[in-house]
């Protein structure tokens, strides 16, 4: 008896959202009830890959391609309409209208797109997430957005995102977004500063707020939100942020001599802190701790593309994360945190001996539990003898997770030698991607643990500090791999199944009973893992 299919219809549509969108749509066939189920179901998800509209596969001088891509467009709007129109006539509620389509045809779309805002709006929205693609060289048209939407008094989440036009006419439209929690705007055109001021001040209730790249804003003034937790900004001049409730904060400066001031002073709770700054602001140390003082709860701290001192102190007793990405200036970095479980670096110029002297400068050394590298081209050829002579030996991590992104194969063995000369991991994970690179690191490394490579031809042979391969005894190589997923794989399996594992899986070497610390999901940040 399917006991299920009984649950109250509100029940049922609660499941059906939880389920990716393509299972949600399967279960239409399960029974008549699944398919009222599914019919009447308030999230409303159109986008144009669902019916197979793909134009960059299309050839324009091909009539049978263009005349397939026109009736698969055509279905998709004649889909969207018939269903919104049928909510509202049958007075079914629109809990969640998204939609991703090209905007080819302004003049045929503009239309269209204000009559099914207006039938979800009328339909009770609370979340609304319209993303408009602009086609291939081509310029200047935008959807206007109605100004009406404003008068959506159940709307909890708005998010806009591409080719989209907030016109002047929102200044002179009341904002009725009372119970607004979600505002992210990115790649949209806003024609006057003040509509987006107007519309943050008449939103008392927003937690998250998202501004990226939107061409006619520059400035942007936050207060009065007692509730806000989180906001990205990017492409943004002058940001001021006065939300003692804020506890993430992440800022990325357009250009590289941009001028851009940022104001958060008043953020004393922040926890989370990503910044890039331009070129022209030096990062000192003077800064940092400034900064540290500011902000006493911060525990994640994350630099990209910052001019930075060549060497620079950070002592934290809060701070768990810490990453720097493209600080090429950056060449010794003195941190002690003793409640730092990650450390993270991405970059091109990071040598060998920079790297073992980075490691050997975080405090205290027994407690490093992540270390992610990033690299592309290495820029250094490691030569072993640097680093074997040194009396100290490499400090100790739990993890180290590699990825690569070079097709330099020939690099890879002394890549490999020196981070194992430089660092003596507990666990190594390396992601697999579409370089070759990847690939070969991990069969140099099950070659190393089967044996196959000679001892005699070791870099540390005739050395007092012996590389971290040798005192390996039950290795076990597991991977993300659905097919090998929670099975411990021996090197031989892995090396016969390396060629038809996909990219964006991960392959592990770790001692027995090693406990694995779970990727870090930022707040506001779902799906996106450090």
């Amino acid at each position: 008896m399917d006991l299920i299919s009984d649950l109250p219809k509100h029940i049922l549509h609660d499941i059906l959202s939880r389920l990716p969108e393509k299972d949600a749509a399967r279960s239409s066939i399960l029974s008549k009830a699944w398919k009222d189920t599914w019919s009447t179901s308030p999230i409303l998800v159109f986008t144009e890959s669902r019916y197979g509209i793909r134009k960059k596969t299309v050839d324009q001088k091909n009539t049978q391609q263009m005349e397939d891509l026109m009736k698969k467009r055509n279905n998709f709007l004649n889909s969207v309409d018939s269903t919104l129109q049928r909510f509202h006539d049958q007075g079914l509620a629109v809990k969640q209208f998204t939609l991703r389509m090209g905007f080819s045809d302004p003049y045929t779309l503009s239309p269209l797109i204000d009559y099914w805002m207006e039938l979800a709006s009328e339909s009770g929205i609370e979340v609304l997430h319209l993303t408009l693609f602009r086609p291939i060289l081509s310029y200047g048209e935008h959807y206007c957005l109605p100004p009406n939407i404003l008068e959506s008094k159940s709307l909890i989440r708005f998010i806009l995102f591409g080719c989209l036009r907030i016109d002047k006419a929102f200044l002179n439209h009341p904002i009725k977004f009372c119970l607004l929690q979600v505002l992210s705007l990115s790649h949209v055109f806003v024609g006057e500063e003040q509509i987006i001021q107007n519309l943050i001040s008449s939103c008392p209730l927003i937690e998250y707020m998202t501004l990226k790249y939107c061409s006619g804003l520059r400035f942007v003034s936050i207060h009065n939100l007692p509730k806000l937790k989180g906001v990205d900004f990017r492409g943004l001049q002058e940001v001021l942020v006065d939300a003692p409730s804020l506890e993430y904060f992440h800022y990325f400066a357009d250009g590289i001599n941009t001028v851009c001031k940022t104001n958060m002073d008043k953020c004393i709770n922040l926890r989370d802190l990503c910044l890039s700054f331009p070129r022209d602001i030096i990062i000192t140390n003077k800064w940092l701790l400034e900064l540290l003082l500011k902000f006493p709860l911060l525990e994640r701290l994350h630099l990209e593309d910052c001019n930075m001192s060549k060497k620079i102190q950070i002592s934290s007793l809060q701070l768990k994360v810490f990453k720097f990405s493209s600080c090429s200036q950056l060449e010794e970095a003195c941190i002690d945190a003793p409640n730092l479980y990650s450390c993270s670096y991405d970059g091109d110029e990071f040598t060998m001996p920079k790297l073992r002297k980075f490691l050997r400068n975080i405090k205290p050394r027994n407690v490093l539990a992540s270390l992610v590298l990033d690299f592309c081209y290495p820029t250094d050829e490691f030569n072993p003898y640097v680093l074997q002579d040194l009396s100290i030996p490499p400090p100790y991590i739990k993890h180290l997770h590699l990825h690569l992104l070079s097709n330099t194969e020939s690099l890879c063995l002394p890549l490999l030698t020196g981070l194992l000369w430089s660092c003596r991991p507990a666990t190594i994970s390396i992601k697999l991607n579409s370089t070759s690179c990847s690939r070969t690191l991990i069969k140099l490394l099950c070659e190393m643990l089967m044996g196959i490579l000679n001892e005699d031809e070791c870099c540390c042979n005739s050395g007092h500090i012996k590389c971290w391969w040798h005192g390996l005894k039950d290795i076990k190589v597991t991977s993300t791999s659905r097919k090998y997923e929670h099975v411990v794989l021996d090197c031989k399996t892995l090396l016969n199944s390396l060629p038809t594992l996909s990219t964006k899986e991960e392959i592990s070497f770790r001692p027995p009973n090693d406990r694995i610390i779970p990727p870090m999901t930022l707040p506001g940040h779902e799906g996106s893992a450090l």
